[in-house]
């Protein structure tokens, strides 16, 4: 007598467990966001996920005073702490002691590729340098 065994099983013995399984490094989502780096523009973010995957963040508009933000939130149209960030979600900026806040709306997130940290990393000591 046979047994069948279902597909996923046979998938995870084989050693290709659908794509499901495992974290998508290119999806940064609300509830797992662990850290931020503002960049010097106002209008990027660099931010780590709980797995430490990084993402760029780039904001649709100057975000004011960005980089003295101690605390930003993510505020995404889609429901729950699993869903990823993207294009027309915003961050959320807490009220400061002046009592100011903000929102400021995202225009894309892509994965923050250790050629990009390289990049930015070699901008920002020839922008030293030239002071």
């Amino acid at each position: 007598m046979r047994h069948a065994l279902p597909a996923a099983l046979i998938l995870l013995l084989a050693g290709t467990a659908p794509a499901l399984a495992q974290p998508h490094a290119d999806c940064l989502r609300v509830g797992q966001v662990r850290d931020f780096q503002p960049m010097p523009d106002n209008r990027t973010l660099i931010v780590t996920d709980n797995l430490r995957h990084k993402y760029k963040v780039s904001l649709l508009g100057v975000c004011p005073d960005l980089k003295w933000r101690i605390g930003l939130g993510f505020h995404s149209r889609s429901a729950g702490s699993l869903s990823c960030l993207g294009s027309g979600d915003e961050v959320i900026m807490r009220r400061g002691p002046g009592g100011l806040g903000g929102r400021c709306p995202i225009q894309k997130i892509v994965p923050y590729t250790h050629e990009m940290e390289r990049a930015d990393a070699a901008a920002a000591a020839a922008a030293r340098a030239n002071r």
